[in-house]
């Protein structure tokens, strides 16, 4: 959460300086945009050299029910700031560029509602634009709050690629809804493409070539138990008449041990009553071609969401990782741990 916040900070601010820049045409708009660029850079990279999150007391974990957990300075200053925006909005609503700048601004503070929102202002400015239909596309995908890449969005990402086909968002979510699919080859295809416009020694062309290796692979992944009947799983809360408050979301996650990648398989449970037991299964697994059983040992974990968000999010309640080979046919107890 603490790079989410980072970055957002840093857009926004850089935002404010440049946005005189930015509402101009041809050079100085250019030149503005590889302002903004460049200033969300070099924040990161001076924090990275002189902070770290333990230095100013954050510790990796969010903590529920903490009464200031919203109202940071840093958060107060970019709120403030987000408003100006908006407000330049109100006043000018045509102004395609001030609404991709604050749909994607809202959509890196996990601010999903609001993002759809802005970004369907800019769809209506530009729907033939494929930049635009990219960013409308995901920021629906957000909004949901579902894993999979709906029909809809599919064809709007369709329509991004078939305008722009160097498209890099585009043809990564697409590979995603082929992968989703069970189209290994369709995946690897866009997933391809892809890669031919990256640095081939770049962090992100080396995540990409892992994942085509898995759809390549398949054949050699571990083989699925005959009759693999998923994991018993029950998750508490220690407290006594502990309720979930109304809107939020129980995620019940298995992934690969180490964190790495996209989650195996994950079970949305709404409006939790606890203890809620269940059973994690090759049903839910993010995509058919590697169910949960394809590995020996998973990592297994519960996150409670007060957003409804599958991604976490300031003021979440999770358990402790707990490790499980495919073998064990032990119920799992996941604890939340509340502060």
């Amino acid at each position: 959460m603490f790079w989410l916040v980072a970055i957002a900070v840093s857009l926004v601010v850089t935002l404010a300086v440049c946005w005189p820049l930015l509402r101009t045409d041809g050079l100085m708009r250019s030149a503005g945009l590889s302002l903004v660029a460049l200033g969300i850079l070099l924040s990161l990279l001076l924090y990275r050299e002189v902070g770290t999150p333990s230095g100013i007391g954050v510790d990796g974990r969010p903590v529920a029910g903490s009464a200031n957990a919203n109202h940071s300075p840093d958060q107060v200053e970019m709120d403030q700031l987000l408003q100006q925006l908006v407000q330049r909005l109100e006043a000018n609503p045509d102004d395609l560029d001030g609404w991709l700048i604050l749909g994607r601004s809202y959509k890196t503070m996990q601010r999903y509602e609001e993002s759809l929102e802005a970004l369907a202002n800019a769809f209506r400015l530009a729907p033939e634009n494929p930049l635009v239909i990219v960013e409308y596309a995901e920021a629906r995908m957000f909004a949901s709050g579902n894993p999979q890449i709906g029909s809809e969005e599919l064809l709007l990402l369709q329509r991004a690629v078939d305008a722009d086909p160097q498209s890099q968002k585009g043809l990564w979510l697409l590979g995603i809804a082929a992968a989703q699919a069970g189209q290994n080859n369709e995946a690897i295809s866009y997933w391809s493409r892809l890669l031919e416009q990256m640095e081939s020694d770049s962090a992100a062309a080396v995540a990409i070539k892992e994942q085509i290796g898995l759809l390549q692979g398949q054949a050699s992944v571990t083989p699925t138990p005959a009759s693999w009947d998923g994991f018993d799983i029950i998750v508490d809360a220690p407290e006594q008449q502990f309720e979930a408050a109304p809107g939020s979301v129980l995620f019940v996650i298995a992934r690969r041990p180490g964190g790495g990648g996209p989650p195996l398989g994950v079970r949305r449970i709404e409006n939790p009553r606890f203890p809620v037991q269940l059973q994690l299964t090759d049903s839910d697994s993010m995509m058919p071609q590697v169910p949960i059983s394809s590995v020996q040992t998973v990592e297994l974990l519960a996150r409670l969401s007060m957003t409804g968000q599958p991604v976490p999010s300031e003021g979440d309640i999770e358990s402790a990782v707990k490790q499980r080979a495919i073998t064990d046919s032990k119920a799992v107890t996941l604890g939340l741990l509340i502060d």
